[in-house]
């Protein structure tokens, strides 16, 4: 072999070399550079449309669970001071504990406007005896649109609508904090791959012990709570009950559009056991999500309901029932 001939076959060798690195690995960038280029992406994020699925399966000795909660959800945060959700919640299982079996499902909307909060009871069923007794008080809210009276919105979930610049102002530490903060290791790289039509970077994960730890502590005290070294300790304990988690993120815009986390524990001798496994899937990123209001609803006092005797009153966008015509009803 002469030495053209040679250095002919070497650059061939090259290039297939570097030919199947990018098809098959994770392109010109490290995971390392993926990963914070996917931090600095996502702490920037305003809106999305997602949906989620979570699996719960448990045994203790005689004990046992297995139910399933799937989410399709859309977050718009594009307004700070009037944020806006919307989510459609199914949830289904059975339990079975101390000799009893409840078996029994749950499909409700829910769509928040600032500090407007509206629910949509869709489906509720259970095989539990005293269930029976609480049909006559659900059964007219069902498939109907109910706006819940501002003075039972509790105090936690109005802070997460109406923002006031202090509270802004943590939200900002903490999004920084997660962005400097090494959370995860990547532990295996399965190629690029296609994933709805867009070109993704697919990693296998593995939670950060001392990063969760120090993320956990710094994150306490910018919510101005002194956390010590044992707390924080056992926090970052989470990250041994992970047995899998990968990521499946945007190749051009290094959007998270899939991640799967599972979370096990095993104890064969005493017949316990569990596995939560959840997936995200995304639809979209800060694109117009169109969360309004119903357009139909009917005002909903949970004081009322307790005490049995909800009479829904509708809105004024459709046809509101006067406080007179509520009083000659009452009267008659």
């Amino acid at each position: 072999m002469n030495k053209r001939t040679f250095s002919k076959l070497t650059a061939l060798l090259v290039a297939v070399f570097f030919g199947l690195t990018a098809c098959g690995g994770s392109g010109s960038e490290s995971p390392e550079t993926v990963m914070q280029k996917f931090k600095d992406t996502a702490k920037d994020i305003k809106a999305a449309d997602f949906s989620v699925t979570l699996a719960m399966k448990g045994v203790d000795k005689e004990d046992n669970i297995d139910f399933d909660l799937y989410g399709d959800i859309k977050l718009d945060r594009r307004e700070d001071v009037e944020r806006k959700a919307d989510a459609d919640v199914k949830v289904e299982g059975v339990l079975n504990a101390g000799g009893k079996s409840l078996d029994g499902r749950l499909d409700f909307k829910i769509r928040t406007l600032g500090e407007n909060f509206y629910f949509n009871l869709m489906a509720l069923e259970a095989n539990d005896p005293g269930f029976e007794n609480l049909k006559p008080i659900i059964e007219p809210l069902k498939t109907k649109w109910q706006h819940l009276a501002s003075d039972f919105v509790p105090e936690s979930i109005r802070e997460l609508q109406q923002k006031d610049p202090e509270t802004l102002e943590r939200e900002a530490q903490l999004k920084e904090l997660f962005v400097k903060t090494k959370l995860f290791d990547v532990i295996k790289e399965y190629g690029d791959e296609s994933l709805k039509g867009k070109k993704v970077y697919h990693y296998g994960l593995r939670i950060n012990k001392d990063g969760l730890k120090a993320y956990t502590s710094k994150a306490a005290a910018i919510n101005g709570r002194e956390m010590t070294d044992a707390e924080a300790e056992e926090a970052a304990l989470f990250a041994d009950s992970v047995t899998n988690m990968e990521m499946w993120i945007g190749v051009k815009d290094y959007y998270l559009y899939k991640g799967v986390v599972t979370l096990g524990s095993d104890n064969p001798e005493n017949n316990v056991s569990s596995e939560v496994s959840l997936t995200y899937l995304a639809n979209s990123y800060d694109t117009d999500m169109n969360i309004e209001p119903p357009a139909a609803f009917e005002e909903f006092n949970p004081i009322t309901l307790m005490m049995g005797l909800q009479m829904p009153v509708m809105s004024d966008e459709e046809g509101a029932i006067t406080d007179e015509e509520n009083d000659m009803t009452e009267a008659e």
